[in-house]
């Protein structure tokens, strides 16, 4: 017994540092079946005490291990526990210096990216963009904050460089950005929403997004199968912009221009819409799901194959708009209350061939 109680001592004090978690345990258990033996042992000494602790020491009798023994033993095993104490200290720290050293690097690269923004040359700008968006991937919720406020002020106030103007096309480094906050997830947004502290929130809304694109000017943008949730467009410059199935649900497109823009199948459930300039554009098979068009402009606009169901149209002017084409592909959950509470030009009335009323199934009228 003593033998093996021997080398288990060994082989903890020579692999604490290895099987750090589980020896924990073994040590418990160990500790508690020698202190059992003790007791079995003080109850043997009898008032003699000391010929018999004498005796214990020295030697082996009854098939006990000497006293010498089981202290050497002892003192292996408490060897052993303060290796494993020592290694998880020194784990905790170098833990804590690599996470210290990964932070520092994470740093510098947002902070070169940051610079790669403002540099003059095109290619540095766009390598900085993709720069932030590789660092989201790497901590998302340390710079996410940092990366929103960046990206957005880059596409409200570009760097000034004529040489990377484009005819009939958005600057390529604005249209980079533009489609990095395209691709992001919506629920990651309501998730940091959630976890980030109050006191970074002036650039949150925990009714829309996080993305505030207030007044751009992104002509002529293409962007396939954004998401655009939630996004603040207020009074941006969205002229031309060529769009397939975008989202945007619970946008602040208020006072944009959407002039002649061409969005195919977008979604557009509960945007505010209202004061927009939506003249000639075009919204085939657009979802308008309570979306709000107070006041908007939309002469001349193509809404056919669309879902207007709950959508305001308070003083819109619908002068123009082809809510069908030639009685086929009319737009649905349009009811003649609607209609009639928006404007249009008596010599350019909308065309409702064929569009019938959601609640009445009757067919629509357009009252000057």
């Amino acid at each position: 017994m003593g033998h093996k109680l021997s080398q288990v001592g060994r082989w903890l004090a020579r692999n604490a540092l290895r099987h750090r978690r589980w020896l924990i345990a073994i040590l418990i258990v160990y500790v508690i079946v020698r202190g059992l033996s003790y007791v079995d042992l003080a109850a043997d000494i009898p008032w003699g005490w000391a010929d018999h602790l004498k005796s214990w020491i020295t030697e082996n009798s009854s098939g006990r291990e000497s006293g010498s023994t089981t202290i050497r033993n002892v003192g292996l095993v408490v060897g052993g526990f303060f290796a494993l104490v020592l290694a998880w200290w020194r784990t905790r720290i170098a833990q804590r210096e690599a996470q210290t050293a990964q932070q520092g690097l994470l740093n510098e690269r947002y902070q070169g990216a940051a610079e790669m923004l403002g540099s003059d040359q095109l290619s540095a700008r766009l390598g900085g963009i993709y720069a932030l968006e590789r660092l989201l991937e790497d901590d998302l919720q340390r710079y996410y904050p940092e990366v929103v406020r960046l990206s957005c002020a880059f596409v409200r106030r570009p760097k000034d460089d004529e040489s990377a103007e484009i005819a009939d096309r958005l600057r390529e480094d604005v249209q980079a950005v533009l489609d990095l906050i395209g691709r992001r997830n919506s629920a990651v947004d309501a998730e940091m929403r959630r976890i980030i502290p109050d006191e970074p929130r002036e650039m949150f809304s925990m009714r829309v997004g996080v993305f505030d694109l207030s007044g751009a000017v992104i002509r002529k943008a293409i962007v396939m199968v954004p998401n655009f949730t939630g996004v603040i467009f207020t009074n941006a410059d969205m002229t031309g912009i060529i769009s397939y199935q975008p989202i945007f649900t619970d946008a602040e497109l208020n006072g944009a221009r959407l002039t002649e823009a061409k969005i195919f199948k977008g979604n557009f459930t509960k945007a505010d819409l209202s004061g927009s300039d939506l003249s000639g554009a075009q919204l085939p098979e657009a979802n308008l799901t309570n979306a709000e068009f107070t006041e908007a402009k939309l002469a001349n606009a193509n809404l056919i194959e669309t879902n207007l169901s709950g959508a305001v149209l308070q003083a819109a002017d619908i002068s123009g708009v082809q809510f069908s084409r030639d009685g086929e592909r009319c737009a649905t959950g349009l009811t003649q209350q609607q209609l009639d509470e928006a404007i249009a030009d008596p010599d350019n009335p909308p065309v409702i061939v064929g569009v019938v009323d959601a609640e009445t199934d009757l067919p629509l009228v357009w009252r000057d």
